[in-house]
Order: C-alpha cells, then structure tokens, then sequence
C-alpha cells in the first residue's frame, strides 16, 4: 500500500470518529429513555403523545378487554397532570391525550369497571377542546374505496390496518412483488437504490420478529406477510451516514401507498433496535452484518364484507410543522 492510499484511509478513520462522536453528542444532549425523570415540556409531549397512540391502538380491539392497557393510562394521566403545569402548552398535544384518556375511562366504565379502579384527572378540562381521537368502523370496501383516487386523495384516505380479531387472507408473491415494483421509484439519492425488502411469511417466524419488535401484540401474529425493510450500508460513505434510514423511509411510504392502491392494508412497526434485539433479528432472517433494518411493514389482505376497526390518530395542525424562514 502507497504511502499516501495510508494516509487516506487514518483520514477517512479520524473523520469516521469525529462524525459518530457529533452525533451521539446530539443524542445524548437531546435523547433521552421513554418515561424518564428528565422534565421538559418537550419530553412530556412525547410522552404523552406516545402513551395516546399505545391507548388508541388497543381501541382497535373488537372486543375490549377490561382496564387493558391500565399502566400506560395511569402513566398518561400522570404526564397530562405534570404537563398542565408547565409554560407554552401545546393544545394539540393536551387535547389529545386528554380526550384518549377520557374515551379509555368511558369505555372501561361502559363495560363495569369501577370508576375508582381507572385512571383520574385531576384537573379542569371543561375549556380543553375535544379531539376526534379513538376509532371508527369501517368495511373493507369503504376503506378502499379511494385507492383509484388522485394521490391527494388517496393519501388522505389511507389508514394503518391492525387485524386484531380477524386474520389476513393469504397474499401470493405476485401481488407483494408488484406493490415493491412500484415502490421502486421512490427517489434515491445518487440513485444507488441501496434498499433491499426481506419478506416473511412462515408464521413462526412472524410471531419470532414481533414478538422481539414488542409493537405489534395481537395483531401481527395475523398477517398475511412481514416485510423487513433494510439498506445495504456498503453504499454509503460516513458522511451519508443518514441517507440509509431516509431511503428507507422513502421507500416504506411508498409501498404503503402502493399498497393501499392494490387493496392491501399495511402498518409498519418501528425497526429501531437495542444489539441483542438487531442480532436475533438478522438470525431469524439470515442477515448480513452490513444490512441496518430500518422497520417491519405489516401487509394485510381484508376478508371481504368484513369491517374493521381503525385508530384515527389525529394530525397536528399544518401551523405547527411548518416554518417560512425569513417571513
């Protein structure tokens, strides 16, 4: 090796460094463990935001089971209780969990819960707006009907599908192959298109994967295929070191849109784990060390004539997410 082919690569390992160390600063700085003491108001709009979409999701249930869910909405009610106290209070977030928690309390008192057996909030919400969260029954054939739409309207229309009570069709490889063929013109930068899609079907490895991702109790068991979304980090330099995840994102959205235009439910679950969980999940799947999974994504085939239940996870206000630097 030349003296200078040396020298380039202690460059590119001192920039490596250098670049890992910016980054676990921030995260250290800024992250921090879900329910944690750390207090802020940022963090209790995670929190709380977080600890609504676990309740609403258990919404989906056909068949509510008595004070499910009773430690996340003891916890929730306890993080809108510190929240109120704090400056700048965000009303999305407060409305939001607010009106979750109170639909949890509704239905559990609905179905003989003791009302001293459930969460209480105490503090004054009768000037606090409603939100329209929980979740709404829909038939198969509504919940597709704008899948031929115009793209504006389709991505309003679409909604994650979660099979509590009932069990997915079978999907045959042609038609998971052709919701990935469309999804492949999701842009990429360079066009290295470094993003590679691991499908599952064998439900015991279904069951092994989910039950390691911990998101999907109760219904991923019932899917009609598991798509493991990874990126091949070897197309990357340190300098790209966020392109790997951003292709991936942009490909999910993608396919799940291409899939709701096939009539195929989806719901992708979050891929971020801890050593031991990305280690059993590359041995499940026989993954190279080099490949970072990025999510699962769900893919559901709706039995005909059956109807659903569909948590309505309600979005911020556009004012909210959007900035206009300079005006």
């Amino acid at each position: 090796m030349k003296l200078m082919d040396i020298l380039r690569a202690l460059k590119d390992k001192y920039n490596q460094t250098k670049t890992i160390k910016y980054d676990l600063k921030k995260y250290k700085n800024y992250c921090c463990d879900s329910y944690s003491n750390v207090e802020s108001c940022t963090t209790y709009e995670r929190d709380i935001l977080v600890l609504g979409h676990t309740i609403e999701k258990g919404l989906s249930h056909k068949n509510i089971k008595a004070k499910f869910g009773i430690d996340s909405a003891n916890l929730l009610a306890k993080k809108l209780s510190q929240y109120v106290k704090v400056n700048d209070i965000n009303n999305f977030v407060l409305s939001n969990g607010v009106s979750i928690l109170r639909k949890y309390i509704n239905i559990n008192e609905s179905i003989g819960v003791p009302s001293n057996e459930l969460p209480k909030i105490d503090f004054d919400v009768d000037k606090i707006n409603k939100s329209n969260v929980g979740t709404y029954e829909i038939s198969k054939s509504d919940f597709f009907k704008n899948s031929q739409e115009s793209f504006n309207i389709l991505a309003e229309s679409r909604r994650t599908v979660r099979l509590y009570d009932s069990t997915s069709e079978p999907i045959s490889n042609d038609e998971i192959n052709e919701v990935i063929r469309v999804a492949q013109n999701t842009p990429s930068p360079c066009n290295r298109q470094a993003v590679r899609i691991h499908i599952v079907k064998d439900k015991e490895k279904i069951k092994q994967l989910c039950d390691i991702q911990k998101g999907s109790n109760g219904f991923g068991i019932n899917s009609g295929a598991l798509l493991v979304v990874v990126s091949d980090l070897r197309y990357y330099t340190v300098a790209e070191r966020r392109l790997p995840m951003y292709d991936c994102g942009s490909f999910s959205m993608s396919l799940v849109y291409s899939a709701f235009q096939k009539n195929l439910g989806t719901c992708i679950l979050n891929g971020s784990f801890n050593e031991t969980q990305d280690r059993k999940c590359k041995e499940i799947l026989g993954l190279s060390d080099y490949e970072i999974i990025s999510s699962f994504i769900i893919l559901n085939k709706i039995v005909d004539k059956e109807s659903i239940l569909v948590a309505k996870s309600e979005r911020r206000n556009l004012e909210e997410i959007v900035n206009y630097v300079g005006e």
